[in-house]
């Protein structure tokens, strides 16, 4: 996962899925991938860095992304740091 300070891979045996950034050359799609590196504070990275790069499920409400842009899902919003700033 390519977040900050997250530590899941596909390769740990749980039930995270991974999902790629957003990917098209469709104004959703586009809108969608600006909202998701700017939600993981990756808005610097190069296009080749973004070509591989996934997001665990772990950081998503439910679990798993929305394609329904009035959900809350539609974007990553679950780190650590907000769930330590709780405590």
């Amino acid at each position: 996962c390519c977040v900050i300070g997250c530590k899941n891979t596909w390769n740990l045996g749980k039930e995270i899925k991974l999902y790629n950034l957003p990917k098209g050359k469709h104004a959703f799609h586009r809108n969608r991938r600006s909202l998701w590196l700017s939600a993981i504070d990756r808005t610097e990275w190069p296009e080749e860095r973004q070509k591989n790069a996934v997001i665990c499920g772990a950081h998503f409400i439910s679990g798993r992304q929305s394609m329904d842009y009035t959900h809350p899902d539609f974007t990553p919003s679950v780190f650590v740091e907000d769930k330590e700033n709780q405590l």
